[in-house]
């Protein structure tokens, strides 16, 4: 499932599991047509909560979900202002000592890596409140593997929009990353240069941000686009030519 091309609101959406009642939605996945590159990250959190929230996933990861987007909202308003944040918190998992394995996702506008990856690891020990409880951080940990590609690539029926010909590319890239990593638990894709030629190619920097990947896989993937055809859901797109290399992370 894929989101609009363009920032939204701020979106909290549950992940379902064979426990919960209601939709099933895909971890949290973003692709953006513009120059906006937002922050993608995947965090693992040891948490407890008081009450014991552990005899309904549900409420209890939908309580921490609110507790998640208090802290980003405190800590980056502007990006809330601007409507560039979306939080996924996936089924919390609870542990015979008492704590929960909780994975969230974040996607944040404005913000570096090294900063928001920092300030969420800085929860540990700090204790916030949801609608129901009051949840500790025991642990917490983020990583997300960053690639960017400078790529040729010609659509076969020509698409001759760039916004849709982008449309459409990041369709085709979003389902090899889904393809290749049915275990991810989250990406965002941005095209952050695209420029038609005459003869109906494309030249485009893709940047990939993508969760519970290791950094070589999803280089290596990346990679192996040069000289093959990828599916977009109005084109078959020709990669030409793919030069890729994982991200540095600013500070």
């Amino acid at each position: 499932m894929l989101f609009s091309s363009t920032f939204t609101a701020l979106v909290s959406l549950i992940c379902a599991s064979a426990a919960f009642a209601g939709p099933v939605h895909h971890p949290l996945v973003r692709r953006d047509n513009s120059s906006n590159v937002a922050t993608f990250t995947s965090c693992s959190f040891v948490v407890t909560s008081v009450p014991d929230l552990s005899g309904n996933v549900q409420a209890a990861t939908t309580d921490l979900l609110h507790a998640e987007t208090d802290l980003i909202s405190n800590e980056y308003p502007q990006s809330i202002s601007d409507e560039e944040v979306d939080i996924l918190v996936l089924p919390i998992v609870h542990n015979t000592d008492g704590t929960n394995n909780a994975t969230s996702t974040f996607l944040v506008g404005e913000v570096t890596v090294a900063n928001l990856t920092s300030f969420i690891e800085s929860w540990v020990g700090r204790t916030v409140a949801g609608p129901t409880a009051q949840w500790t951080f025991k642990a917490a940990t983020c990583h997300a593997s960053r690639v960017t590609c400078d790529v040729v690539v010609s659509p076969t029926p020509e698409i001759s929009n760039i916004t849709d010909a982008g449309n459409d590319l990041l369709d085709a890239e979003a389902q090899q990353v889904v393809d290749r990593f049915p275990d991810q638990d989250g990406w965002f894709l941005n095209n952050d240069q695209i420029a038609q030629n005459a003869d109906g190619s494309y030249n485009v920097t893709s940047s990939l941000q993508v969760g519970n990947v290791t950094d070589g896989d999803l280089l290596a993937l990346a990679n192996s686009w040069a000289g093959q055809t990828v599916d977009g859901a109005e084109a078959q797109w020709a990669v030409e030519t793919a030069e890729c290399h994982l991200d540095e992370v600013d500070a």
